[in-house]
Order: C-alpha cells, then structure tokens, then sequence
C-alpha cells in the first residue's frame, strides 16, 4: 500500500486514494516523505498483544533511524473521521530502506 501510494510504477495495483484510506484505518497516515504511526489505534494495538510492545510500540518506532515524534506535539495528527493521537513519524528512506 505505502508503494502505491508513494507512486512505485511497478505496485500500481491499488489506487493512491484508496491505498491512503486504508492505511489510515490501520494508524498509518502515509506522506510524501514518509509515514506517520498513531501512539494509540486499536488495530495497531491488536497487532502488538502478546508481544514486547504491547504496552506501546512508540518507544521501539523513536529508536529507527530518521523518526520523531510527530510536530502535532499535545494536538495529534488526525488520521481519519475517526482517530486522532499523537504519533511517530519516520522518514521514507527508512522504510524503504533507501530506495525511494
């Protein structure tokens, strides 16, 4: 989905819109130079039970290389209709691993 979104020629099977709708349905809102992850969403929540970062997965997200906490700051980052929390943000490189 991130691949649509950012544009890969070669992953176009989802379309930029809907690939942006659902990643925000999961606490991922994408952006052109990288992605934000919500502190908070439910799915990301029922992802992490039964792992080390149950409690919160911000913590592991801020050791990446090129990620910070989101400049929304006390306000959040709004994500969808539904859901807005603080988050973290990481880089594009870094979750491409460079190749952009």
């Amino acid at each position: 989905l991130l691949a649509s979104y950012w544009g890969d020629p070669d992953e176009q099977r989802t379309a930029r819109d809907v690939a942006d709708a659902e990643l925000r349905g999961v606490g991922i809102r994408p952006d052109p130079g990288g992605i934000f992850v919500s502190n908070t969403h439910p799915a990301i929540k029922a992802m992490m039970i039964g792992t080390p970062w149950s409690g919160g997965w911000q913590g592991a997200l801020l050791r990446l290389p090129n990620s910070e906490r989101a400049a929304g700051g006390t306000k959040g980052i709004r994500f969808n209709a539904t859901h807005f929390a603080r988050a973290v943000f990481i880089q594009k490189d870094t979750v491409t691993g460079g190749d952009t």
